[in-house]
């Protein structure tokens, strides 16, 4: 995602790898693989460089603020003089698992730091500057020694100004709201409907996001229904802002969330403690095994 922003914000592939220490190739992959993931162009040539296009322009305005907050997060935890590792990371992971945790980890290991960089997609270890990387779904190349991490369940939630949380709810509530949907998870609607033994119509879907972050927000703000993981609207949960329609779970394909390293890394201690600390963290997310405590 940085890449994204930085060839908003430069206009250029060229000047936006240099900024973040990549290859142009780097850059430019991770634009293309953006730009399939969300299914749009975000970008076209214009007199003064590259320009976002009208998609372009509203991803940009939904995502900054999340990636200021993981840039302030991980900016405060950096410190000279201590062994590096480079991690890339999904944006709503990052936010959501990671920061909220990660200090507990470098606070009983002061002798590391952990550099995060977020993308989209799968992440090429050999073109780019990380150690390691968080992947949604299987990834491509078995180089990286792919390790699954978590399955995390999805399920239906409903902003409490809509759905208030003295009153009851069940299925019925899925057909007086429009339904939120994920362009990385198309069928996601339909097949949960099936699994609930309910009748599905497309016109029941009133938009789709492509980052679960925005469609928490899009909960959040009374837009409809979406399914999502739990950690990724908990805390408005807890707060009372938003409640769950029912507790039967759906699991997407490709949802699961894998680590996949160079295997130059792989030996390394900052790599290996690392590792088990993440092992640890999603093992409370996982839908296929259970949970183990911190």
């Amino acid at each position: 995602m940085e890449a994204f922003i930085m060839v908003a914000r430069s206009r250029s592939i060229t000047v936006a790898a240099e900024k973040l220490f990549l290859s142009q190739g780097a850059v430019s992959r991770q634009i293309l693989d953006l730009e399939k993931f969300v299914g749009v162009s975000l970008f076209s040539r214009g007199s003064k460089g590259l320009e976002l296009t009208t998609a372009g322009q509203q991803l940009a305005a939904k995502i900054q603020p999340v990636l200021s907050q993981l840039e302030e997060v991980f900016a405060s935890l950096k410190s000279p003089g201590r062994e590096t590792l480079n991690i890339s990371a999904m944006p709503s992971f990052g936010l959501e698992i990671i920061s909220p945790a990660v200090n507990d980890f470098l606070q009983r290991n002061p002798q590391y730091l952990i550099n995060f960089l977020t993308t989209v997609g799968d992440v090429n270890l050999e073109e780019e500057e990380f150690d390691a990387a968080i992947v949604l779904g299987e990834p491509r190349s078995r180089d990286g020694n792919p390790e699954l991490l978590c399955t995390p369940s999805y399920f239906p939630y409903i902003s409490a100004d809509l759905a208030p949380c003295n009153q009851a709810v069940d299925h019925s509530v899925l057909y007086q709201h429009k339904l939120i949907g994920q362009l990385r998870h198309p069928d996601a609607w339909p097949e949960y409907f099936e699994q609930l033994g309910l009748v599905f119509s497309p016109d029941m879907v009133g938009g789709n996001h492509s980052m679960l972050t925005t469609s928490a927000q899009a909960v959040l703000q009374g837009t409809g229904v979406a399914l999502l993981p739990e950690y990724i609207v908990h805390k408005y949960v807890m707060d009372g802002k938003v409640r769950r329609i029912c507790d039967t779970p759906y699991l997407p394909r490709c949802s699961s969330y894998y680590l996949v390293s160079k295997k130059s890394v792989r030996e390394r201690l900052i790599f290996l403690e690392f590792r088990s600390w993440l092992m640890q963290l999603c093992s409370a997310l996982d839908s296929a095994r259970p949970a183990r405590h911190l």
